[in-house]
């Protein structure tokens, strides 16, 4: 019985870290517009397919680069591992992996928008397509 409960509040101390991690890493979509209202140097990395990404995208995305293949594409990347990127996909699934990589590339500060363009899109919010002229 001990055992259990000693293990118990070690498994919810893990969940509570986990927890902040999390809250520390990501962002909505909303929190993401208000944000672009007040920071034109906001770098956001789309990691979706280049189709996806000229079919419909967030007009003040900095770089498209698929989730699996940023570590080849360095170069499309900030220089100053400490300069924040959001990671926005589809729905918040490959972002997270792109946040997991960046982190182990070296990034101090990578974000994950929650919901990516669906969300975007349920709330309003406007998006562009056709070839990215940055």
């Amino acid at each position: 019985m001990v055992a259990v409960l000693a293990l118990t509040l070690i498994m919810s101390g893990a969940c509570s870290k986990a927890e902040k991690k999390m809250a520390t890493s990501a962002v909505t979509a909303e929190q993401l517009y208000e944000l672009s209202q007040t920071d034109s140097t906001l770098f956001l990395l789309d990691v979706r397919t280049p189709a996806e990404f000229e079919e419909k995208r967030v007009p003040f995305a900095t770089a498209n680069i698929p989730y699996d293949e940023l570590e080849e594409n360095r170069e499309l990347l900030p220089k100053d591992l400490a300069t924040p990127i959001y990671c926005f996909c589809r729905s918040g699934r490959r972002s997270g992996i792109a946040t997991e990589t960046l982190s182990a590339m070296g990034y101090k500060s990578v974000i994950n928008v929650l919901g990516g363009i669906i969300r975007w899109e349920e709330v309003g919010y406007p998006t562009t397509s056709g070839p990215f002229k940055k």
